[in-house]
């Protein structure tokens, strides 16, 4: 399972006098989930 977020999408203000960067929102995230495993079926092969 992965989890990303598309950091261009972040909307933002700077106040270059307090030099403070404001996070106004935040791009929901994508979450993949991808199986990772392999399966073997040891029934299915003992005798064939």
């Amino acid at each position: 399972m992965t989890v990303s977020y598309d950091l261009s999408l972040i909307a933002y203000e700077v106040d270059e006098l307090a030099k403070t960067l404001r996070i106004i929102s935040f791009p929901k995230e994508d979450i993949t989930i991808s199986p990772d495993f392999e399966y073997y079926d040891i029934q299915a092969d003992f005798l064939n």
